[in-house]
């Protein structure tokens, strides 16, 4: 693996707090530096290849792009993109059988919103379980009931995650442009909660519902979930389209850690306060080791992640196993990669790159050595 490290750090150290949730100081230049070293040991000791890892160990499957909501910072457009090209269920079946057989240890299941595709998600859940994979479900919880928890509560899940972006109906009700919305989502909260799953929040954190945010992390405390992830939206998708409703600004940012500072405090015998890395920060810790995931769209295509816009290859043509042999085992060291990486400095950074076509077109990349 090459890495070279201080030219992906060149002239980004200045962008970032220097606070975590937690309100502990943060030097991320030396949290970098250490995550390298280690990467650098474990390959010096054989526990990791220099080539990479020979399957993914993790897989995000975006089994749809329909989604009954039509959320202003959707990061892919969801709802609003052609469903036309997706994958059939047959196919999706049989993804999720060799992901299964290359021993993925867990996979993501969302979209869109994967459940106006259930049963079709409950059958890839069901062929993925029998392999032993875990899961990470992402719902808006619009179509959650008490017969689908039932099923669903009998699979293994690091957590279920579904999203509220206001502490008020009528706050998440205008940001996910649905009436009714907040209510399906706190009710499938309870839902998932009394079925014993692990539940989480997510919260994306925006101008329209900043002043309500201790608020919210109250009544994520009040429906017992595990944990609230709670921050600032990522400039791709629908939310490039409008970035200065959604910018977290001036010294929102400092008001907003020490809350989650203090409010941690508070509920740390009960649930967690996570803060995303800032994407220039995340991106360059995906650098830090070899690739072990990859994110495969409801066309097929298979992504790095959801925020860089590159393809490697897609399922409908190829198996798993060749398109992730075939580059982005090392994708993170692709030049293209490298070079996208290295231009974004900050979130700001998404809106100018011009590698970045924000809604629904990706840029393939040819197969490299």
């Amino acid at each position: 693996m090459t890495f070279e490290f201080q030219t992906l750090m060149s002239d980004v150290n200045d962008k970032f707090s220097n606070i975590n949730a937690f309100g502990c100081e943060v030097e991320w230049i030396g949290m970098l530096q250490r995550y390298t070293e280690i990467t650098e040991n474990y390959i010096n000791k054989k526990i990791y290849s220099n080539d990479g890892f020979e399957a993914p160990v993790g897989v995000q499957f975006e089994i749809t792009h329909k989604c009954n909501l039509k959320c202003i910072h959707c990061y892919n457009n969801s709802g609003m993109v052609s469903s036309n090209d997706e994958l059939s269920a047959k196919k999706w079946f049989k993804v999720a059988e060799e992901a299964g057989k290359l021993g993925v240890m867990e996979c993501v299941i969302s979209g869109g919103e994967p459940f106006t595709r259930k049963e079709d998600a409950l059958q890839m859940m069901k062929i993925l379980d029998d392999y032993g994979v875990r899961f990470l479900l992402i719902t808006n919880g619009w179509y959650v009931d008490k017969i689908l928890v039932d099923k669903l509560s009998n699979f293994e899940y690091s957590w279920v995650q579904v999203s509220i972006d206001g502490a008020r109906p009528e706050i998440h009700d205008r940001i996910r442009a649905v009436d009714g919305s907040w209510e399906r989502a706190v009710n499938a909260v309870k839902l998932f909660k009394d079925a014993g799953c692990p539940v989480s929040i997510a919260h994306i954190l925006m101008q329209s519902n900043f002043g309500t945010m201790e608020e919210m992390i109250d009544l994520a405390a009040y429906l017992g979930v595990v944990q609230l992830m709670c921050d600032s939206a990522i400039y791709t998708g629908r939310a490039a389209k409008i970035a200065d409703e959604l910018e977290i600004k001036g010294n929102q940012r400092e008001i907003y850690t020490k809350i989650m500072h203090r409010k941690q405090e508070e509920y740390k015998d009960q649930m967690l306060l996570r803060l995303a890395l800032d994407p220039a920060l995340s991106l360059r810790l995906y650098c830090t080791e070899p690739n072990h995931v990859c994110l495969i769209r409801p066309n097929g295509d298979v992504k790095l992640d959801c925020i860089t816009p590159f393809v490697f290859g897609n399922v409908n043509q190829s198996t798993i196993k060749e398109v992730w042999s075939g580059g982005i085992n090392n994708g993170w060291q692709h030049p293209d990669v490298w070079n996208f990486i290295h231009s974004i400095k900050c979130n700001d950074d998404l809106l100018r790159s011009h590698l970045i076509p924000h809604v629904d077109e990706d840029i393939r990349l040819e197969v490299f050595g």
